[in-house]
């Protein structure tokens, strides 16, 4: 079993922390590790990203001006001892393409990572990635928006494995001030549709937004506002908004 099933199975509702691969990686996982977060999505930093707001953008560009890269993110992670919470890299194809799909595989597997997330790789052009991602038994974690048709939903649904990354606004990443019934309704919909578990994520920033989310899946991703409060070295906030799902 993939350490994002298992972890996922011994949980009830689960919180994802997102942050960007930058040059306090190690330190960044390690304080969301000690407040308590179930999974950790890491962030590959990109010039073109078509997914991320304004505030993981910054940090993306912080990342690049320091040299980071997709292979130094990995030899980070490999450095880290113990992965309690499992490792997902969010990253964008061309990244990838240029370490070779193969390799990439191969490295995340090495390394500790156990799902990868990549917004602009569609769905229906996959099955190359995901033959090498499926040999090293790592999860290749697919978005689904209010947008996707329920054809394509559902045979999104039959390859999905770890979780539904349930994207809950119509942009990119970054705060909200509130959510419309609209996006209830929407994750009930993939809830009712699938056996895996469903993750919220986009525009969640605030404990009210994590409670309000819960009862229509199975957990949130959070990432804009865990960027900001590690920046910022909040770590006692980060626990309050992760504390939020045990409510």
């Amino acid at each position: 079993m993939n350490a994002i099933e298992s972890k996922l199975e011994q949980t009830d509702k689960a919180f994802i922390s997102y942050m960007m691969g930058n040059a306090t990686l190690a330190a960044d996982y390690a304080t969301l590790v000690e407040q308590g977060t179930s999974i950790v999505e890491i962030g590959v930093p990109f010039t073109d990203p078509v997914a991320d707001g304004a505030v993981i953008q910054a940090a993306g560009l912080k990342a690049l001006r320091a040299g980071i890269t997709l292979t130094s993110i990995f030899e980070t992670i490999a450095k880290i001892p113990v992965k309690t919470a499992p490792i997902v890299l969010m990253t964008y194809l061309n990244p990838i393409f240029a370490m070779g799909y193969k390799t990439f595989a191969k490295t995340c597997r090495e390394t500790g990572v156990s799902g990868v997330i990549v917004p602009d790789l569609p769905f229906e052009e996959n099955a190359t990635l995901k033959k090498y991602l499926d040999a090293e038994n790592i999860i290749l974690i697919t978005l689904i928006t209010a947008t996707t048709t329920a054809e394509r939903m559902q045979r999104i649904m039959q390859e999905a494995r770890g979780f539904i990354y349930a994207v809950t606004v119509k942009g990119v990443t970054g705060e909200r001030q509130a959510f419309s019934d609209e996006v209830f309704t929407f994750l009930e919909k993939v809830k009712k549709s699938t056996k895996v578990p469903v993750m919220a994520g986009f525009g969640i920033s605030t404990a009210t937004q994590v409670t309000e989310m819960l009862p229509h899946c199975d957990g949130v991703i959070v990432g804009s506002r865990i960027v900001h409060l590690l920046e910022e070295k909040q770590a006692e906030q980060i626990g309050e908004l992760i504390a939020a799902i045990r409510v």
